[in-house]
């Protein structure tokens, strides 16, 4: 076949788009090692296929985005039981795996002091930050706007202020906090609140 004809043939576009077999893949290589221009045809049209697609790419919606975050995390999980289960605020087990993981990593109290709140890292992705906190006042006004974050009482109580409205929590409850939410905490124990902390990446 001469190389008109080869290029006219349509195999470059297939080879291009991933589509033709494997016999077709070794035709189109040992032309392009022989004909120069063959080697140019397949340039040029893979850079047309590469400005076409990204010309008329499709943003992800967020909600696959958390899919395949939450997704790949549960994997790493699951393989890894240094890592702490998802949380979620609609999933009730997630916290029976959340008491299960605990139960196996109990925390000591900092033998060292500290004004107010005192941190303990936990295995953590890109994705996902998870630590333990023990607080003893609370925190001022913050908003987060890449993260969701969730909060699991251990020990104490606290006040949580949710954009102007208020809501106690007590030890055995989870704090969900959505992004863009203006929030606040006051410690209502007469000891340090002991809280998991898990912040989910929002995409």
């Amino acid at each position: 076949m001469n190389v008109k004809a080869f290029i006219a043939s349509g195999i470059i576009e297939k080879y291009c788009m991933g589509n033709c077999s494997m016999q077709e893949r070794e035709q189109v290589h040992a032309m392009a090692a022989s004909h120069p221009e063959i080697r140019v045809e397949i340039d040029q049209l893979s850079q047309s296929f590469e400005q076409y697609a990204l010309a008329n790419q499709v943003k992800p919606s967020r909600s696959v985005k958390m899919a395949l975050m939450q997704t790949i995390y549960q994997q790493q999980a699951s393989t890894d039981g240094s890592y702490a289960p998802l949380l979620s605020a609609t999933n009730s087990d997630s916290i029976k795996h959340l008491q299960e993981w605990i139960t196996a990593h109990p925390q000591n109290p900092p033998a060292e002091t500290y004004d107010n709140q005192f941190m303990i890292a936990s295995a953590s992705t890109d994705l996902v930050t998870n630590f333990f906190v023990y607080v003893k006042k609370g925190h001022e006004a913050e908003m987060h706007d890449h993260f969701i974050e969730y909060l699991y009482i251990l020990e104490g109580s606290c006040i949580m202020n949710f954009d102007g409205q208020e809501k106690p929590f007590h030890a055995g409850e989870l704090i969900s906090i959505q992004p863009l939410c203006t929030h606040t905490a006051t410690v209502t124990s007469n000891h340090p609140m002991l809280a998991f902390v898990q912040r989910q990446a929002f995409a």
